[in-house]
């Protein structure tokens, strides 16, 4: 639903101060990234990667040994959509999953309890040995208790929609490939890395240009009526910068959590999101994973971003 310009221009001081947020740091926005997801779907074409991870898996599997363990990690798992596209479509095509392991981590409470929750309401993930979410960072996930027994024994790690792009600071990179070189299983293991196409450049970074479309899909103003709190609204406003620093682009827009009561409506929760992504050198990208013992295996491209398979060295 499209929000009119008065609800936009009337910015009253009366709302609670401004809170920066980095879009997935509070239960509103969890609740929202999903009610988002289901409604821009299409628009930005979730389901892609759902058909690359479960052919995979499909795939995996009919060379798997029964009886022995299968684990996929899910990075930045968010409120596990992936994991539960998998769970859905492999019990809509009677995979036998018995022998599979699901673990979704994510860096954000949250995010974690939020899929904790939809778990709850997923009946196919019983089909599965062993399902976990867990709290932790990309950059250090064999310290993970989940985790520290596992490594070489990861067979499929996925840090999907691009959210690789998130590892904005000095070395995460470096530091990522470094952990999935530990966890992967030698010969067998695969990390899939999907990262938006208009990230990535061929070039030098002085050669990327600023590319509008880049977050397009939350440049509208838009609302979205809660499932789980009575009388709440997310409303969310455009963007309204788009900088580019030192190999990072910034995107910034105002996200209000909106309680109504009859007429009347209170602003509960006022956030300043800054969304921060890094601009990727292929050359490099592929010189930080070859340093921390992976090779690229295959590069293929969907709609929306270009994604790139690793095994161990």
């Amino acid at each position: 639903m499209t929000i009119s310009k008065d609800a936009v221009d009337n910015l009253s001081s009366s709302y609670p101060r401004e809170r920066k947020s980095n879009f997935y740091d509070s239960n509103y926005l969890a609740e929202y990234y999903d009610l988002w997801t289901q409604s821009k779907g299409d628009a930005v074409d979730l389901r892609s990667d759902a058909n690359v991870y479960f052919s995979t898996l499909k795939r995996s599997l009919q060379v798997h040994h029964r009886g022995e363990p299968y684990t996929i990690l899910d990075v930045g798992t968010g409120t596990g959509r992936v994991l539960i596209n998998l769970s859905d479509d492999a019990a809509a095509s009677d995979l036998d999953v018995s022998d599979v392991e699901l673990i979704g981590v994510d860096k954000e409470q949250t995010m974690i309890d939020r899929a904790q929750a939809v778990h709850l309401g997923t009946p196919s993930f019983t089909n599965f040995s062993h399902v976990s979410w867990v709290v932790g960072e990309a950059t250090c996930l064999s310290t993970l208790p989940v985790l520290s027994l596992k490594q070489g024994q990861i067979d499929l790690l996925l840090f999907a929609v691009g959210s690789i792009s998130h590892l904005t600071s000095v070395n995460e990179p470096q530091r990522f490939f470094a952990e999935a070189a530990t966890l992967l299983r030698p010969g067998s293991g695969r990390a899939y890395i999907p990262i938006q196409s208009d990230l990535i450049c061929r070039g030098s970074l002085s050669e990327w240009k600023l590319n509008e479309d880049t977050w397009a899909e939350v440049r509208d103003t838009d609302e979205f009526v809660s499932k789980l709190y009575p009388g709440v609204v997310y409303r969310q406003f455009p963007i309204h910068s788009s900088t580019v620093k030192e190999g990072v682009k910034y995107d910034k827009y105002n996200f209000q959590v909106v309680e109504r009561v009859g007429l009347e409506e209170r602003v509960v929760e006022n956030n300043a999101i800054e969304i921060s992504l890094r601009i990727w050198e292929v050359d490099k990208l592929l010189q930080w994973a070859q340093e921390a013992g992976l090779v690229c295996v295959e590069e293929f491209k969907s709609s929306h971003e270009n994604y790139f398979v690793f095994r161990k060295v």
